[in-house]
């Protein structure tokens, strides 16, 4: 057993390790974002890349779009779905230099982080969509790794990360917080996908009621991936967490100052998600599909 001293070196050692690795990597997105000028989407591309941000968020969001930017599978497009209250002098100029490739800004209503999916349903019905978080890096096959299986099944939700939802009894789950997080090899109603990783949505996926934003802002207003979950269960669509030999993404909020008042930290940490998954399983009756 290793004495609490080494224990703590080492842990100090690997956030010094992760550190230097995130400054080299974020130095270079950001030389990247000032100075390319390839473009970051084919038109020929089916998919959809669709992600959120706001608030002070926005002069962050940068970084991530450019790793989206320089993905080895190119999408159709890559959207940025900000809220309609937002004025354009807010939107920093180096997003506006990553439109020149290919990046779109759409304002749209502002439904908090369902801005990152449901607008493009409605806008792109028969595409794929994948959808990102506004604070990871993302790996440079990210885009790759979700649509080669796509290829292969079209009819499954895929995702780079996933939790294991565990039944605590017929109708009730264990907490949120005790779902393993893993890269999960089974296909089952039971795997989750968690947006930080990446999730690719095919076309139809949903039950029609996924665009009910009076019910989903009532009893699920911060938790989307638990309303998205619960959709395409209703709709008999199943979750597949794709086998990756890295790490699926690099988390900002290490390194980040001030993330009071993102969505992990009162989902997860307070407790909410469980909440929300009990009034969407029992508003829906999801439990028979457990």
């Amino acid at each position: 057993m290793k004495n609490p001293i080494s224990k703590i070196k080492m842990q100090f050692r690997n956030l010094l390790n992760k550190t230097i690795e995130y400054n080299i990597i974020k130095q270079n997105l950001i030389n990247n974002a000032l100075t390319r000028t390839d473009s970051g989407v084919d038109e020929n591309s089916p998919l959809i890349v669709s992600l959120t941000t706001y608030g002070k968020y926005i002069n962050d969001v940068y970084i991530v779009i450019e790793s989206l930017l320089e993905q080895t599978v190119k999408p159709k497009k890559i959207v940025l779905w900000i809220s309609d209250k937002t004025e354009d002098t807010d939107i920093p100029s180096i997003l506006k230099i990553q439109e020149q490739r290919g990046l779109e800004i759409r304002k749209t209503k502002d439904i908090r982080s369902y801005k990152k999916l449901i607008p493009a349903l409605k806008e792109f019905p028969d595409n794929p969509i994948i959808t990102f978080d506004d604070d990871c890096i993302y790996p440079f096959d990210a885009i790759e790794s979700l649509y080669k299986n796509y290829c292969k099944n079209q009819n499954k939700i895929f995702c780079r990360v996933a939790r294991r939802m565990k039944i605590k009894s017929k109708n009730s789950f264990m907490p949120y917080k005790t779902f393993p997080k893993d890269y999960i090899k089974e296909e089952s109603n039971l795997v989750f996908p968690v947006g930080c990783g990446g999730t690719l949505y095919p076309p139809h996926c949903f039950d029609d009621e996924v665009f009910d934003e009076k019910t989903f802002q009532e009893i699920c207003p911060l938790a989307d991936d638990i309303w998205f979950k619960a959709m395409s269960l209703k709709n008999s669509i199943q979750s597949v967490c794709v086998q990756l030999n890295k790490q699926p993404y690099i988390d900002l909020d290490i390194f980040m100052q001030n993330q009071n008042g993102r969505l992990n930290a009162s989902n997860v940490d307070k407790n909410k998600n469980d909440i929300q998954l009990a009034a969407v399983w029992n508003k829906f009756n999801l439990w028979n599909k457990m």
